[in-house]
């Protein structure tokens, strides 16, 4: 987060991502790609102000969330103060974002998240292949479906 600055009249007009109005004077501050007012620089979660001191988390659409309003990595169950997995509601470390077979980090965007975990691609298409394989497997061993007559 940079410290706050003075606008220039020089500058082409800026508008806040906070309240989208102009900013034509007074401080501002400056985080990631975006430039607030003073008093419209607040945490995207909790909406309460943001001191010019606080650690903070930018959010992918280029928002701040305060400290307190971080996300819990929900392998770990530590609060996340960098960079971020989040798949819906639940978020992870990017270092504990891991196939739950192969343990292997997963890396782009690329991956299956089921109810049992998050895979990678390979692991997942071998699971899946596997379990193809077991009921086909059943399904031969009981030899072919017997339907009912059609009732006319």
């Amino acid at each position: 987060m940079s410290g706050n600055k003075s606008t220039d009249t020089d500058e082409p007009a800026t508008t806040c991502w906070g309240c989208r109005r102009l900013i034509d004077e007074g401080s501002v501050v400056s985080f990631g790609d975006g430039i607030w007012h003073i008093d419209c620089f607040r945490c995207s979660k909790c909406e309460n102000l943001i001191e010019g001191d606080a650690n903070l988390l930018l959010l992918a659409d280029g928002s701040p969330l305060c400290q307190h309003c971080s996300y819990t990595c929900s392998i770990c169950n530590q609060p996340i103060y960098d960079e971020a997995i989040v798949t819906g509601d639940v978020s992870y470390h990017t270092e504990c974002f891991r196939c739950l077979i192969c343990h292997n980090r997963i890396e782009g965007s690329c991956f299956a998240k089921t109810t049992q975990g998050i895979f990678c691609m390979n692991c997942f298409k071998e699971r899946k292949a596997k379990k193809r394989a077991a009921r086909k497997k059943t399904k031969d061993m009981h030899g072919p479906e017997k339907s009912l007559p059609a009732i006319p």
